[in-house]
């Protein structure tokens, strides 16, 4: 698998051309943009800051974690992953990583936070039970 450097569009192995923005495929594998663009800094997904390619967007933890956990941590997150792929179709591979760990970042706490307050009310109830309070009244 691999994307194009121009938009960031995921392409197959066999392409030679992006079927999003019709850019070339170069020699590395990636695709290159077929016409100068111009450019702030290394735009390449091979040349991004942790040499892994295109950051995780965590779109879809964002969402189960909106749903399920905590609502503005999920909200969060998913705001940070939705920014990845402007900021790799921009060039902006270091801001992209960046939104990329905070989007993971945020969804950590948010399940650290949700599972002690869980942890909590279980604790809570333990002890309520064990004094003998009546819960049902």
């Amino acid at each position: 698998m691999k994307y194009c450097v121009k938009c960031g569009s995921i392409m197959s192995d066999e392409d030679q051309t992006c079927g999003n923005c019709g850019a070339a495929v170069s020699e590395e594998g990636s695709a290159k943009p077929t016409m100068e663009t111009p450019s702030a800094g290394p735009s390449t997904a091979s040349s991004t800051s942790n040499g892994q390619g295109y950051p995780p967007k965590y779109l879809v933890q964002s969402i189960l974690v909106l749903l399920f956990c905590c609502l503005p941590g999920g909200i969060v997150a998913l705001v940070y992953g939705d920014k990845i792929d402007r900021l790799m179709a921009s060039g902006k591979t270091d801001e992209a990583w960046a939104a990329s760990k905070s989007a993971k970042t945020w969804l950590i706490a948010s399940v650290a936070v949700a599972g002690g307050i869980f942890v909590l009310y279980i604790l809570a109830m333990v002890i309520l039970v064990a004094v003998g309070v009546n819960l049902k009244s």
